[in-house]
């Protein structure tokens, strides 16, 4: 059976099949879980099944045909959870990481719900993995991270970081902010350019102004606005270079990309995919990209046959089919 095959819209495991049928029986609403989480869950609910298929598609992408029984594994960027238990079905020991506390509570609540899930959690980010597993002496060699690389500020420091967790590591990452789509990437930056504007802007310009009270309007406008991709913890930098040179200090990012200021979280990060490459080459990992496929479920009549019919040539032409992938995934592995 070809990749296709496998998963079109009929296709699912036996984990997947299990899995869709505990999650449909849970009554979200009365696990008391916060108001974000429960929203998120929500939207799913109606297409389930698609990514579940996606987390078995980026898992066996992941392993090839690897015995992993009681291998460790971690999931980074976790959320609510559900890939976790997945992976915990599949006979994987799980590790669950997310920065957000109330992922982390949601995640465990919903394990306390179905009975199993992740063996350990973790509140925080890749150092926080990296100590963990460090002093628990843990054997980890998989890692696998859903709609998380294109938010993470420092790429680099984050694939630093995991590429001390073993030698051996195979990691793999899922990610709609696919470069050689370029719908996808417009609607994408046209999210960025409003929330640039209407979220992130302000919470700069409101920051300058607190902590620089001797500079005008005028002046906190424009650190404002030439400060895009700038952390809290960076602007007293990027105000002293402004100070000592009249210059503005530029980052070398996309010029759509926005992030939050507080902890430093894009938006979407929309990069070249050989800036993944030159990544993978620095820390001495094989890259290999694949390219994911839309959800049928919901697809009826000819909208269903175009869908069916994209899918298949996404999946059978890893190279071309890129530029019609709705996500792809970035598997960092050493030979």
């Amino acid at each position: 059976m070809n990749t296709y095959q496998l998963y079109n819209s009929t296709y699912a495991s036996k984990e997947v099949i299990k899995l869709d049928k505990k999650l449909k029986t849970i009554d979200f609403d009365a696990l008391n879980i916060f108001e974000y989480n429960l929203s998120y869950i929500k939207n799913m609910k109606p297409t389930l099944f698609y990514f579940l298929q996606i987390y078995d598609y980026t898992t066996n992408l992941l392993i090839g045909n690897q015995d992993i029984k009681d291998q460790w594994i971690i999931d980074f960027g976790g959320g609510h959870g559900f890939l976790s238990i997945y992976l915990k079905m599949r006979g994987f020991n799980v590790i669950y990481c997310d920065f957000n506390a109330k992922s982390v509570e949601t995640a465990q609540k919903i394990k306390a719900e179905i009975g199993f899930g992740p063996d350990y959690f973790i509140e925080g980010s890749y150092q926080e993995i990296v100590d963990f597993v460090q002093t628990k002496q843990l054997d980890v060699h998989y890692l696998i991270s859903t709609d998380t690389i294109e938010h993470v500020y420092d790429l680099n420091e984050m694939i630093g970081c995991f590429s001390q967790l073993n030698k051996q590591l195979k990691m793999i990452f899922t990610t709609a902010s696919n470069p050689e789509n370029a719908i996808k990437s417009r609607k994408l930056r046209q999210s960025m350019v409003k929330y640039e504007l209407e979220e992130n802007l302000p919470l700069r310009k409101r920051f300058l102004k607190e902590n620089y009270p001797e500079f005008d309007e005028a002046t906190i406008q424009d650190l404002a606005k030439n400060s895009r991709g700038y952390r809290y913890i960076d602007l007293p930098d990027f105000v002293s270079h402004y100070l000592s040179t009249k210059q503005f200090k530029q980052l070398s990012i996309d010029g759509y990309n926005t992030c939050e200021p507080k902890y430093g979280e894009w938006l979407e990060r929309i990069l070249p995919l050989e800036d993944y490459q030159k990544l993978a080459k620095k820390y001495s990992f094989d890259l290999q990209i694949n390219n994911g496929f839309y959800c049928q479920i919901d697809k009826f009549g000819m909208k269903g046959k175009v869908v069916q019919m994209l899918n298949r040539f996404n999946l059978k032409n890893n190279k071309s089919g890129q530029f019609l992938a709705p996500f792809i995934t970035l598997k960092y592995s050493r030979s």
